[in-house]
């Protein structure tokens, strides 16, 4: 399970998630609601986590993903 940042300050966290060589659900942050927007639709994001978020929701998202 990868939770990762939209911006970083040498990639993005799509370019990050075409890097990936091992498939894992990945949930991508981000606070900009058009990049959540966008991202939703990108093969490989398994959800996006908008900014500000709480502990419970990060914790809702890893067990979704990982309980199964």
């Amino acid at each position: 399970l990868v939770f990762c940042d939209y911006r970083m300050p040498n990639m993005t966290g799509l370019e990050l998630l075409a890097q990936l060589t091992t498939p894992a659900p990945f949930v991508l942050i981000s606070g900009d609601i058009d990049v959540a927007e966008l991202a939703v639709a990108v093969p490989g994001v398994s959800a996006v986590l908008s900014k500000p978020f709480t502990p419970e929701q990060i914790v809702g998202c890893a067990r979704r993903f990982l309980d199964g």
